[in-house]
């Protein structure tokens, strides 16, 4: 829905079109709950980048399993401004080693892939800082983070993945 169509509507008709927008989204399996659906977009794109398997959504720490048995922790960031936070979200149980890799994937306003990085494990452990009050840990994907050794730009190959994206 264009949005000059969009912004003459009532509150309860964007909702309405929003639920018939995460129903269409659930029926091309990319999203999977009534949350928003950026983070199973991510996930989307990133079983399709690996030729993974999206695990369920009660499946805890990796969002993905490569054939090789690669688990996969997929953050993805919709970043309409440009300027947004690079913040990751909650990171949980990163001492039970429940991923191999996080994949963040930063999408633009119109959600094309803006960036994506494999972050190994190891990395995440002695980047991420943690968040006593959410018992969990934040990563933050600065230069600092970008920027080290075992941190990999896949950026070509997530936009790869995307069957719509612009050439």
């Amino acid at each position: 829905m264009a949005v000059s169509k969009a912004s003459g509507l009532g509150a309860k008709a964007l909702l309405h079109s929003y639920r018939e927008i995460l129903e269409s989204l659930e029926k091309l399996d990319i999203s999977r709950t009534k949350d928003s659906p950026v983070g199973g977009y991510g996930e989307w794109l990133v079983s399709r980048a690996f030729g993974g398997e999206r695990r369920g959504n009660s499946s805890k720490g990796a969002d993905v399993v490569t054939p090789d048995g690669t688990r996969l922790q997929v953050k993805t960031r919709w970043l309409p401004k440009g300027g947004d936070s690079r913040q990751l979200s909650a990171i949980r149980n990163l001492d039970g080693k429940v991923f191999d890799f996080i994949i963040a994937v930063f999408l633009d306003r119109d959600f094309e892939v803006l960036e994506a990085w494999q972050i190994p494990h190891s990395a995440v452990g002695r980047l991420a800082k943690r968040a006593e009050h959410t018992n969990s840990h934040r990563l933050v994907l600065g230069p600092g983070v970008c920027g080290d050794a075992e941190c990999r730009e896949i950026t070509a190959k997530i936009r790869a993945a995307d069957p719509e994206r612009r050439r």
